[in-house]
């Protein structure tokens, strides 16, 4: 299992929530509470964020989630480990993305692979959906073996599915 995301879902943050947005930075290995938009920004090491993260037109390293991620034309060269909503759009992740959550989202994106954490003790369908040319290279594996990957016109899946389906969505 991957341990940033043990980490993110034990730790306790020493901040209080804030507001921020950072615009043309780089910035090393920071921890947040609250909600943090960044622009044309560059994160080396890892950002670990509790609240939400919106990140536009960045480089991102690793990254740690617990809340909302939120990313338009971002690379991200690290892991990212997410506990919430996922949402991506024209975005790159060259390695490995592991989630707990019941949906996640990408738009014309390109993922390296991705792994969903089980949600809960209820039986859950988890879904990732696929949209606007986006394309998976490596497997997606869902832990709770009721996983869908809802793959729409022009997105493609390079990998296997372990523990889901492949849903093809003709919008």
């Amino acid at each position: 299992m991957r341990s940033l995301l043990l980490t993110l879902l034990l730790a306790v943050s020493p901040l209080s929530a804030v507001d921020r947005e950072i615009h043309g930075q780089r910035i090393e290995d920071l921890t947040f509470k609250g909600s943090l938009d960044l622009h044309r920004s560059e994160s080396e090491g890892l950002l670990q964020v509790l609240g939400t993260l919106n990140a536009s037109d960045s480089t991102l390293d690793e990254v740690e989630v617990k809340g909302t991620l939120l990313l338009k034309n971002c690379i991200v060269t690290g892991e990212v480990a997410i506990l919430g909503t996922f949402i991506a759009e024209r975005s790159r992740f060259d390695e490995p993305i592991f989630a707990f959550t019941k949906e996640m989202e990408f738009n014309c994106s390109r993922v390296d692979s991705i792994h969903i954490n089980k949600v809960g003790h209820t039986p859950l369908t988890q879904i990732v959906k696929l949209k606007n040319g986006t394309v998976v290279e490596g497997n997606i594996t869902f832990e709770s073996k009721n996983g869908e990957i809802w793959l729409y016109k022009e997105s493609r899946f390079l990998g296997a599915v372990v523990g889901g389906k492949i849903v093809p969505i003709k919008e």
